[in-house]
């Protein structure tokens, strides 16, 4: 089967609903297996509403159907904060992830933001070999609420201007 033309899109208030279900099947295969839970199994499209006004989210397409995703929020430290990088099963390996995560270096560049950060689970390790693949480096780690052990890596990359 041939591939089709992968584009990238800003995703709009009206994509929310969009976002919100890919990242929702695209996290499927962790529910009942990370601890502590990933925090889409409790998410409501109210909060991608929410996010969507004040962040954002890129969207990636294969012919007009939406594959993956990626938040993205400003924040006060003066970085881009990426979260729930997000593409479907059936569409990994095809260079989606990677797409999204230069568009949403783009956009911190655009905002004038020469730093983005993100959060990689311990329990994940391939996650954090992929972000380490882009050029990002862990310089931090912390627990979730509520655990006494490490849970997750703070990782940034510094951008090119």
């Amino acid at each position: 089967m041939e591939a089709g033309t992968l584009t990238l899109r800003e995703a709009t208030p009206s994509d929310a609903e969009v976002v919100y279900q890919v990242t929702k099947a695209a996290y499927e295969e962790y529910s009942g297996v990370l601890d502590p839970p990933s925090g889409v199994d409790r998410e409501a499209l109210e909060s991608v509403q929410d996010l969507l006004r004040e962040g954002g989210a890129i969207l990636a397409l294969i012919d007009g159907m939406a594959v993956g995703a990626v938040r993205y929020e400003r924040r006060d430290n003066g970085s881009l904060y990426v979260g729930r990088l997000a593409v479907l099963p059936s569409h990994r390996r095809r260079g989606i992830g990677r797409a999204l995560m230069a568009a949403a270096e783009e956009t911190a560049r655009r905002m004038g933001l020469a730093r983005i950060t993100l959060g990689v689970r311990i329990q994940l390790p391939q996650n954090r070999a992929f972000y380490e693949s882009l050029g990002y480096r862990a310089d931090g780690r912390g627990s979730h609420p509520g655990y006494d052990r490490l849970t997750w890596f703070h990782m940034s990359k510094t951008l090119e201007t």
